[in-house]
């Protein structure tokens, strides 16, 4: 697992998408789907939602609760058009970057958020 500041990652998604973050894309690193802020506002995620699941989840688990017949594919598939049904709070937690964001007020230890790697 790649351990990067908060700050780096905001450096790499400027460098590498701009600086509209809704634009900046991440691949889920389950079924190599690639999806952005942009594409969980178009199946309808709310802000305080997209706050938690953006690079953390894959989009598919959201397109399957507003679509039920997608082609969503299980753990570990390789994506057909929508994703698959991986979360990043599972059981199998492979997102492979850590962001370093703070100090947690409750432990006095660095917070840190795992996260998708950038779709490149």
């Amino acid at each position: 697992m790649r351990t990067i500041t908060i700050d780096t990652w905001h450096e790499e998604g400027r460098n590498l998408f701009g600086v509209n973050v809704v634009k900046w894309r991440f691949k889920c690193p389950s079924c190599g789907f690639a999806q952005s802020a942009e594409d969980w506002r178009a199946y309808g995620t709310p802000p305080r939602g997209l706050d938690r699941q953006l690079a953390f989840d894959c989009i598919g688990i959201r397109i399957l609760s507003v679509c039920p017949l997608a082609d969503v594919v299980g753990f570990a598939e390789p994506h057909r058009g929508f994703g698959c049904v991986y979360t990043g709070a599972g059981l199998f937690r492979i997102n492979p970057v850590s962001v370093v964001y703070g100090v947690s007020k409750d432990s006095g230890e660095p917070g840190t958020r795992e996260t998708f790697e950038w779709d490149q």
